[in-house]
């Protein structure tokens, strides 16, 4: 029996568990069927007393699936009706369950089930490039794990636009964005993504602290990692120094106790 009590894994409805060994510092992804869960419930008001820093971390990695999904070389029509149900009701609600968990009911049934949607879409096609990377900077560095999804999907996304513009741009779409060219809409998109993650004070790559010479390492194992393949563009181990070298950008500019929040 799976009972979620935090709105990011979609791990009630997946075959998918994740074990960090802490020694080689190495998540391993572990799949199969018996890992369906046999029942699952999933109340949102279990997460009525989540603190604001793990609603953003785990809703942000809940609609980093649903995207990833979207895009994935693995998508299907299937999938993709799931991964733009998740999108839209995560952006519709995740802002004003953050401002206020218990007074906004809806928003954070919505955002429950918004990530239940987007456990299906990508439990079904994969994840691409964004969970490569957080994958490793959390072994390697015990960074939560919604925390490096927000961080990396939009500069992710920045990379796959060339690759996937007119699918990208049809998911802007449906999240109300209007705009001439698929180009535009995507980019609105991709803008919206790091306006909510400012929102919801998501700290930036740089604050991490992480040296750029510790990015060959993290380039490394995101290339080595299993869904690699699944990115929308092909990716390299320099690809992958580049994206961390854009997202290498200016430092967080909240408050100290907005980074304490994450540790940071």
């Amino acid at each position: 029996m799976a009972i979620p009590t935090t709105c990011g894994t979609g791990s009630e409805v997946t075959w998918v568990s994740v074990i960090t060994d802490v020694d080689r510092k190495f998540k391993m992804s572990i799949k199969g069927s018996k890992l369906y869960p046999a029942v699952s419930i999933v109340d949102p008001d279990l997460i009525i007393t989540l603190p604001k820093p793990m609603i953003a971390a785990t809703g942000l990695d809940a609609l980093t699936h649903a995207v990833e999904a979207y895009l994935a070389n693995p998508a299907t029509l299937i999938t993709d009706t799931h991964a733009v149900k998740a999108v839209g009701l995560i952006l519709g609600s995740i802002e004003k369950a953050f401002a206020d968990i218990q007074a906004n009911a809806r928003q954070r049934e919505d955002l429950m089930y918004g990530s239940m949607v987007a456990g299906l879409a990508f439990g079904n096609a994969d994840v691409t490039a964004v969970h490569c990377i957080s994958e490793s900077i959390g072994a390697l560095y015990d960074i939560p794990h919604g925390v490096a999804n927000a961080m990396f999907l939009p500069h992710v996304l920045d990379y796959n636009l060339p690759a996937c513009t007119r699918k990208m741009a049809a998911l802007a779409r449906t999240t109300g964005i209007d705009a001439a060219s698929d180009d535009q809409a995507a980019q609105i998109f991709i803008q919206k993504i790091k306006d909510l993650s400012k929102a919801l004070e998501i700290p930036t790559f740089k604050d991490l602290n992480i040296g750029s010479d510790q990015f060959p390492l993290i380039a490394d194992m995101s290339f080595k990692n299993n869904s690699n393949a699944s990115n929308p563009r092909d990716l390299g181990p320099a690809d992958y120094r580049n994206i961390l070298e854009a997202a290498h950008g200016p430092n967080f500019s909240g408050t100290p106790q907005q980074r304490n929040r994450y540790g940071f």
